[in-house]
């Protein structure tokens, strides 16, 4: 299917300026290509297939991805930011993928699982991803503000053959259990660059 630079229903979406979002519409994907998604009205994304290729991009309108697995990919060096009136919802969860940020400084209604499978991934408030499995795999966790206490996260965590840095400088508890899938078979190294300190303080078991 050939892009299209405007939100054209079912269609791959490749920005060529910032967008509004003025009535509810459906696509297929959306590469943002550094620009700005604005707007109260709702965007689908069938596929579940949101990039960033270049540059800025934002989504600050809130989106669906239905029943798909939500997939956001920024290229190295791209940042992907969810601000504003943005937010991501669905209940196949969201895998965050490539080699650039995304940066998740809204609540987000979505269900199902985490998973960081490369690239730097910025909490930028409480909330910001959901409440189901954390599965931890490649790249960078960081937030913004300190996630202890009542905004601890509470997820469950999945290490499988996993290499994740810990960035940052605001403290991140993690509460949930931690399960290291097939541990005697699989090397997981978890790197801690954070000035405020990763702790886990759920049950390890081996899974």
């Amino acid at each position: 299917v050939t892009p299209v630079a405007t939100l054209t229903a079912n269609a791959n979406v490749v920005l060529t300026a910032n967008t509004a979002v003025t009535t509810p519409v459906t696509i297929n994907s959306i590469d943002l290509h550094g620009f700005t998604l604005s707007g109260a009205s709702l965007l689908t994304v069938t596929s579940g297939a949101i990039l960033n290729s270049t540059g800025t991009g934002v989504i600050a309108a809130p989106v669906t991805f239905g029943a798909a697995e939500g997939i956001i990919n920024s290229f190295a060096g791209a940042t992907t930011t969810i601000n504003g009136n943005g937010s991501l919802a669905g209940s196949g969860g969201l895998t965050v993928s490539g080699g650039g940020t995304l940066n998740l400084n809204t609540p987000n209604s979505y269900t199902g699982t985490t998973t960081l499978d490369g690239g730097t991934l910025v909490l930028g408030t409480p909330g910001a991803i959901s409440t189901g499995t954390l599965a931890l795999i490649g790249g960078t966790l960081q937030s913004n503000v300190a996630l202890t206490g009542a905004n601890a996260l509470t997820n469950a965590i999945s290490l499988s053959n996993s290499a994740v840095t810990f960035a940052g400088s605001s403290p991140i508890t993690f509460t949930g259990a931690v399960t290291i899938t097939n541990s005697a078979d699989n090397t997981n190294t978890l790197t801690v660059n954070n000035a405020g300190g990763i702790a886990f303080t759920g049950a390890i078991a081996d899974g």
